[in-house]
């Protein structure tokens, strides 16, 4: 999984998301924005989008830099988009007291802002490109040797929060 913004840093800065939160009581931040991560291998079939939603540090900057505290990780599936349970809080990551709250301000903002599904698929297809670049630049690949391999229901090592039988698994046969 790769940052958005670390590989378009300059379009993430045009594009960054911000959600006012000023008038949500439970939250005692004034906005939080939503830092999208991909994963960029271009072999694998995931359509999954992380979003990391972090509270702002600070009014006097939109950078990056000024949004630290964590508040909630929350998958987004560009499968399935109408689903109602998209998008949803990552079980296997640790959340913060808010994530419920922050959750369904995210999908509140999603459910009235269409153009950031949009978005959020542009971003996914630049990321697989940007990965056969990545890919394409390594002449020969290093294997990456594990002690053990996690079995088929365990989270898969990539990182991509799928299951291992529905992620690496299924590329490796």
């Amino acid at each position: 999984m790769h940052y958005f913004h670390d590989l378009f840093p300059d379009q993430a800065k045009i594009e960054i998301i911000v959600i006012d939160t000023s008038d949500d009581t439970a939250l005692s931040c004034r906005a939080c924005a939503l830092f999208e991560a991909y994963c960029s291998d271009p072999d694998c079939p995931c359509k999954d989008v992380l979003i990391y939603v972090e509270q702002q540090k600070s009014m006097t900057s939109m950078n990056f830099n000024f949004f630290s505290t964590h508040l909630a990780v929350v998958r987004y599936s560009l499968d399935k988009p109408t689903s109602n349970k998209n998008p949803h809080l990552v079980p296997k990551i640790k959340q913060s007291p808010y994530a419920k709250v922050v959750l369904e301000l995210v999908r509140e903002y999603m459910k009235s802002h269409l153009e950031y599904v949009t978005q959020l698929e542009k971003h996914y297809n630049m990321m697989k490109e940007a990965g056969k670049k990545l890919e394409a630049t390594f002449e020969q690949k290093v294997p990456i040797r594990r002690e053990e391999k996690p079995s088929r229901n365990e989270p898969c090592f990539c990182g991509s929060g799928e299951k291992y039988k529905k992620c690496c698994l299924i590329k490796n046969k």
